[in-house]
């Protein structure tokens, strides 16, 4: 448009599908400027890989000096090297409260903001962007999403609001039949 050259498109973490049922399927993605984005479906019958059941969590990619305090994820490629039809993602996909954060001279994540650094950190490691680019996932979280071992009567509304919501931006998830209960942190709370 305009004659100018355009900058490049770019993904900046990833893409992934999830909640994949025989009909439909959660798309994520994010991409470095506004554009329409196109999906193209389509089915291989001969495709017949063997059956394999995976499953892990607790994915701390938290960087001291810029080196992973404990992994690049390695779990995650063999994961994707498998072929696997999905993959199950059990909780603590960040660790908005890891104490690497701590020897960086931060805190846990309260806000926003920070919730979704360390969503973007995690996903700056290649293999977790890969995986979710090469397989469905069926995600659900667990405590280190928000704060470790946080009660849902007690934690802190806000932040407990500002955690879920970055996990629906940043996994492919639905917020469709999660539980109500008035007594928890919640929307029903943090209102």
């Amino acid at each position: 448009l305009g004659g100018g050259a355009h900058p490049p498109l770019v993904f900046e973490q990833g893409v992934a599908s999830g909640e994949v049922t025989p009909w439909s399927a959660v798309l994520w993605t994010r991409v470095s400027q506004e554009t329409a984005v196109k999906v193209e479906v389509f089915t291989d019958p001969d495709l017949k890989p063997p059956k394999v059941f995976q499953a892990t969590g607790d994915s701390d990619g938290t960087r001291l000096e810029g080196v992973p305090f404990f992994n690049d994820f390695e779990v995650l490629d063999a994961v994707r090297g498998e072929d696997a039809d999905f993959f199950i993602y059990l909780g603590d996909q960040i660790y908005s409260d890891s104490f690497v954060r701590g020897l960086r001279g931060q805190g846990p994540a309260m806000t926003l903001d920070e919730y979704r650094d360390v969503w973007k950190e995690n996903l700056s490691i290649p293999a977790l962007p890969d995986l979710l680019a090469s397989t469905s996932i069926l995600a659900i979280w667990d405590d280190h999403e928000v704060q470790n071992d946080y009660d849902g009567q007690t934690v802190d509304p806000a932040r407990y609001a500002n955690g879920r919501q970055a996990y629906f931006e940043y996994l492919p998830s639905e917020e469709s039949g999660l539980l109500r209960d008035p007594s928890c942190a919640g929307e029903e709370r943090a209102l």
